[in-house]
């Protein structure tokens, strides 16, 4: 196995400090905190702005991101926040959804990925189904067992937030296919 060498020169962390919550509220890149500035400062600029600017960055990212992960740029959306996307993602399930259907989420899931389904579940008649959290760790051996004809959407993360946990996507959106329902991703802790 090859180990990846020390990647904290990448980051502003001190050398004194050992910071290990990543899976929450991860240090932020040093690429990524001069791109922010550059960006303030342009705004302090704003006559230099124009019209194509706004568009050029996210014809960008959106033309990385469908070569990175395929398909066409078109089909990429950048959006504000996670929840935005949630939000959309429910209010496009909303109209197939009816009485008794079920959405299936995990114990302490973010809250952007939990409350758009409530409100979801609230306007349709649906129920929110909350998986336990495992006591052997394994969210996606307790996902699949959770995955019942009655499931119509199950919305999650492709790791649990608090602490990094696994969740492996492709037994569930085969079990999802297998049930009939629609699998929702926020890959906001992995991607």
């Amino acid at each position: 196995m090859t180990l990846i060498p020390s990647q904290r020169h990448l980051f502003s962390v001190p050398d004194d400090v050992a910071y290990f919550n990543a899976a929450y509220y991860s240090p932020q890149l040093n690429a990524s905190t001069a791109r922010l500035e550059e960006g303030v400062r342009l705004k302090g600029h704003p006559w230099n702005t124009t019209t194509p600017d706004f568009f050029r960055d996210a014809e960008t990212i959106r033309a990385l991101s469908a070569k990175l992960f395929g398909g066409d740029s078109d089909g990429y959306a950048l959006i504000p926040a996670a929840s935005y996307g949630v939000s959309t993602a429910a209010r496009a399930i909303e109209p197939r959804l009816k009485s008794g259907d079920r959405i299936l989420v995990v114990a302490e899931e973010f809250p952007s990925n939990v409350m758009p389904w409530r409100r979801t579940a609230q306007e349709t008649g649906a129920a929110i189904v909350t998986v336990p959290t495992p006591t052997d760790g394994n969210w996606t051996e307790a996902v699949l067992r959770s995955v019942t004809s009655d499931i119509r959407v199950v919305a999650m993360s492709t790791c649990h937030w608090t602490n990094g946990a696994r969740i492996d996507l492709a037994p569930i959106g085969e079990a999802c296919r297998n049930a009939g329902a629609i699998l929702v991703i926020d890959a906001t802790q992995t991607l």
